[in-house]
């Protein structure tokens, strides 16, 4: 998978029905949460060993409005 390469291309991308996986797990995620399941992003990190102080897992965590665990 080609990843996106502007911000049109990532709207694009969010917009598609479902992540593919070929593509990294960061974006992976994001679609999920974009398409209102942060469940599944979430739960998506978690089962892939993102580390924890990466970017992405903070994005979720402020989100959910956990700011302790953002950190």
């Amino acid at each position: 998978m080609r990843l996106p390469k502007s911000l049109t291309e990532f709207k694009t991308f969010l917009e598609q029905p479902k992540p593919s996986g070929s593509c990294p797990i960061a974006l992976q995620a994001f679609k999920w949460d974009a398409k209102g399941n942060w469940e599944a992003a979430q739960d998506l990190i978690d089962r892939n060993g993102v580390a924890k102080g990466s970017w992405v897992p903070a994005y979720l965590h402020r989100k959910e409005g956990e700011e302790r665990n953002a950190r």
